[in-house]
Order: C-alpha cells, then sequence, then structure tokens
C-alpha cells in the first residue's frame, strides 16, 4: 500500500500481498452472488413453470377434442382406455402407472393414457415432465402428469414432481 521507491524515485507494481487480499475480495464477492442467484432454484422454478403450461395445453386440447368430437372424451390409440373418472398418468405405458403417494393421486388406472389422438391438431407435442421426460425409460415413479373427469364432465389435469414451487392443478 505504501510506494516503494525505485532507482530515479519512481514507484511501480504492486505487493504480492496487495493482489492476494484483491483476489480474497473478488472470491468473497462472486460467493455472495452465487448463492444469491442460486441456479438450482432458478432451473426448477423454470421447470415447474414448463409443468403448468403443460398442464394448461393438455387442458385445453382435451377440452378441444371433446368440443370437436360432440363431448367424447379422447382415448388411447387401441381404443382404450379414456379420459374417464379414474386417475390416469399421461404416457406411453401398458402397465405400471400405480399410485402415486408423491402427488396424492391414489386409485389410479393400471395402464397409462397416451393422448396421440391429440398430437398434431390439438397439441404440437405429448407433453413430458421437464425433469425426467415422459418415465418411460427411467420408470412409472417419473411420471408426472395425470388426468381425471369428474362428475359434470369437469376435468381435472395435475403435474406433480413440482421444485420449488405446489403442484399444478387445473380444473375446468
Amino acid at each position: 500500500m505504501f510506494p516503494r521507491a525505485q532507482e530515479g524515485g519512481s514507484s511501480t507494481g504492486f505487493t504480492l500481498m496487495e493482489l492476494l487480499m484483491v483476489v480474497a475480495v473478488i472470491a468473497i464477492l462472486a460467493a455472495i452472488v452465487i448463492v444469491a442467484i442460486n441456479p438450482t432454484r432458478q432451473l426448477g422454478g423454470a421447470r415447474d413453470t414448463k409443468r403448468r403450461a403443460e398442464v394448461n395445453a393438455i387442458l385445453n386440447a382435451v377440452s378441444q377434442y371433446a368440443i370437436d368430437h360432440d363431448g367424447l372424451f379422447p382415448c388411447a390409440p387401441a381404443g382404450s382406455p379414456c379420459v374417464d373418472n379414474t386417475w390416469r398418468m399421461l404416457g406411453a405405458q401398458s402397465s405400471g402407472c400405480n399410485e402415486d403417494t408423491l402427488c396424492g393421486v391414489t386409485g389410479i388406472a393400471s395402464s397409462c393414457l397416451l393422448l396421440r389422438s391429440l398430437s398434431g391438431t390439438y397439441l404440437t407435442t405429448v407433453p413430458a415432465d421437464p425433469r425426467y421426460g415422459s418415465g418411460d425409460a427411467l420408470g412409472p415413479n417419473t411420471k408426472s402428469l395425470y388426468i381425471v373427469r369428474t362428475e359434470n364432465d369437469r376435468l381435472t389435469v395435475k403435474a406433480c414432481r413440482s421444485e420449488v414451487s405446489e403442484i399444478s392443478t387445473v380444473s375446468r
């Protein structure tokens, strides 16, 4: 911090201690910024936003399908299962859709509901969980989208596996 005398009376350069102090201050400030930004929470929040958007997209697609098909709800390509009064996981597995205690969904049908009839016309693609994908490769416990038709033909779509915010549920 104090100038050092050199030949000719001028001072230049920093001591090793001064450089270490500057590096330490920069490291402390960088650590504070990283903690404040919290990239894990930011990414989780972004995935939760995508889940909410997918819930609305599925609900809109199923509703539009029912309007276009005289009130009938979509079924899997083989004709069964359909959107009915049983909670169904959305996915491509023919079995392995078990009750989900994490999501609070009970009484789930044994086979998943694949809504390919919505793909192309009503949905660009059938949504998958933004973190886990469709769950086929990872097993049924990674599935996160559910649908049920309640009394009075009211649809409820639920996205589980939220990371930051609450589970997204939309009824219409």
